[in-house]
């Protein structure tokens, strides 16, 4: 049964500063809305450049971490949101810790996703997606330990993967095939759900 992951980001907008943070606020929401638009390098150019105003700045650390994500840069993306976590507002740090544990998850390190997530819990602990992805991570680890065997090399077990099924019959098949197509009807519905929220989930303040 396939299930997915959560992905939830939240681009910051800078508000409520005074005419001396004028520069970087124009230059951050000007990334954020390149970022919306998906023109991805561009918005991190806009992010870089009002860096030279505000450098340390936890909510620009945020944002580029979000950029480098959809760019599947996840090292990078990990460096700028552990960046973030210097914030004082917990909103930025929760979801920061919460992309923390998508980008490890992306890199197949379930247990520091698990971490990360813990870690948004911490902060709100209503936070479902959290506890949902941790689900999630938590049903990899295990199929990973099922899977894994030491005597055997990445391609041996695809060759093994591969004879098992071309042993199986026909009308063993068919009934796999049978049993599980009102399983993926359902469980694509649940995906279309979860697909809404993960498209309006650029959420911004």
């Amino acid at each position: 049964m396939k299930r997915i992951i959560i992905f939830t980001f939240m681009l910051f907008f800078s508000m409520g500063l005074t005419e001396v943070y004028g520069a970087f606020a124009f230059k951050n929401n000007k990334g954020n809305k390149l970022y919306k638009k998906e023109k991805y390098k561009d918005a991190l150019k806009k992010y870089m450049d009002a860096q030279i105003d505000e450098p340390e700045s936890p909510i620009l650390h945020y944002n580029m971490g979000n950029t480098y994500y959809k760019q599947k840069q996840y090292d990078k993306a990990v460096d700028e949101f552990t960046k973030s976590l210097t914030s004082n507002d917990k909103q930025v740090r929760a979801k920061a810790y919460y992309n923390l544990g998508n980008t490890h998850f992306q890199g197949r390190d379930y247990l520091k996703a698990i971490e990360y997530y813990k870690k948004t819990l911490e902060i709100d602990p209503t936070d479902e997606d959290a506890k949902y992805n941790i689900e999630i991570s938590r049903k990899r680890l295990q199929q990973n330990m099922q899977n894994s065997d030491p005597n055997e090399d990445q391609d041996q077990q695809e060759q093994k993967q591969k004879k098992k099924q071309q042993d199986q019959s026909g009308n063993d098949n068919q009934k796999k095939d049978n049993n599980s197509k009102k399983r993926r009807n359902r469980n694509q519905q649940r995906k279309e759900r979860w697909l809404k929220k993960m498209q309006s989930g650029c959420w911004m303040l």
